[in-house]
């Protein structure tokens, strides 16, 4: 029972640290968060931080790898018995990244302020993915390349987030489906896009 105990006090001081890094990075950005700044937030004793994280920058990488962790396994759930997908299933793996990054909202908009690197990460987290989604998908174009699909499908769905972060989330993950659709099905489709 007192294991018990400590292991979820422990798990509690580590969110609250994750929260609090989040929460200053956002108020006074990354470069101006300290350790006494992070354990204050939290409310937890600079010895309890230590336990944890070596310093701000391990803490940040735990942030990122459980945003990017969490992206991957709302990614994966849906295909683990498929062996096959359909062009229309597409829209609704958009929606997942899109309801999930707005879920996280705040994660995303403090990971972005940060030296973690997270436009590149979240590309090749996506694109392992995607390799992987890409060959299940039946009824695609073959004259289209798959390294050439993958890379175009989530450059653009990048841009579309980054651009939705910097204009405060005021779409709906709904509406920036529809908008990723337009665009990739547009120009998809379109013959004069084609030589």
């Amino acid at each position: 029972m007192y294991e018990l105990t400590d292991e979820c006090s422990m798990e509690h001081s580590t969110q609250a640290m994750k929260s609090a890094l989040i929460e200053l990075i956002l108020d006074q950005g990354y470069d101006q968060v300290t350790l006494s700044d992070i354990v204050r937030t939290a409310g937890t004793h600079p010895d309890t931080f230590r336990e944890h994280f070596a310093d701000k920058d391990e803490l940040l990488e735990r942030v990122t790898n459980d945003f990017l962790n969490g992206l991957g396994h709302v990614l994966i759930r849906p295909y683990v018995r498929s062996r096959t997908l359909h062009a229309n299933q597409l829209a609704a793996e958009a929606l997942r990244i899109f309801r999930y990054i707005y879920e996280h909202r705040p994660v995303f908009q403090a990971l972005l302020a940060t030296p973690a690197n997270l436009h590149q990460r979240l590309y090749s987290r996506i694109r392992s993915h995607q390799s992987t989604t890409v060959r299940l998908l039946s009824g695609r174009p073959e004259e289209i390349d798959d390294d050439l699909l993958i890379s175009y499908t989530i450059t653009t769905a990048l841009g579309l987030v980054m651009e939705w972060a910097r204009q405060g989330f005021k779409a709906t993950a709904v509406d920036m489906v529809r908008q990723l659709n337009e665009l990739v099905g547009t120009r998809l489709s379109n013959p004069a896009c084609r030589p």
